[in-house]
């Protein structure tokens, strides 16, 4: 879980402001589509770093993978 709060706190607050803004606002300008697809792509990919942060935090709090 502190790997995907550190991933959207690097994103958000560091990297977001200081350059992928305006990077962002240079590619869609020249590939729409291809800047939706990519961020599409790393949204996801944050979605299943926070699924595994989850699952792993319930199967810890249950005993681990024993059954």
């Amino acid at each position: 879980m502190l790997l995907a709060w550190s991933v959207f706190f690097l994103m958000l607050f560091v990297l977001e402001p200081l350059l992928i803004h305006r990077l962002l606002r240079q590619r869609a300008a020249r590939q729409p589509v291809a800047t939706m697809r990519l961020l599409q792509r790393l949204h996801v990919l944050l979605l299943l770093i926070s699924l595994l942060a989850v699952v792993g935090g319930v199967v810890g709090a249950h005993g681990g993978w024993r059954f």
